[in-house]
């Protein structure tokens, strides 16, 4: 039982910082017609829609290929949300 409970809690605030922190707040569509950040934005909403489906799915079910999934995602969004000087900043304090 605390195992689920751990699991549905873990999920839930997953999917609360993809939508409260960086859909409302962090990931905004590009000003101009730049091509380049279009293509960023498009790439962060899909990565980020997969960790919100996911996470829902991690609520469901028990398969450790979610959670796998969900990892290479939250990396993946990491990799197009920081700089590589944050990320070698985050890596070195993780």
């Amino acid at each position: 039982m605390r195992w689920v409970n751990n699991k549905e809690t873990h999920a839930d605030a997953l999917s609360e910082i993809a939508t409260e922190y960086f859909l409302k707040q962090r990931i905004k569509k590009p000003k101009t017609n730049d091509a380049s950040a279009a293509e960023k934005f498009s790439n962060q909403l899909e990565v980020l829609h997969g960790i919100l489906v996911n996470s829902m799915k991690a609520k469901q079910k028990v398969d450790p290929e979610i959670v796998t999934t969900l990892r290479n995602l939250v990396e993946e969004l990491s990799g197009l949300y920081f700089s590589e000087e944050e990320l070698k900043h985050l890596k070195a304090h993780h």
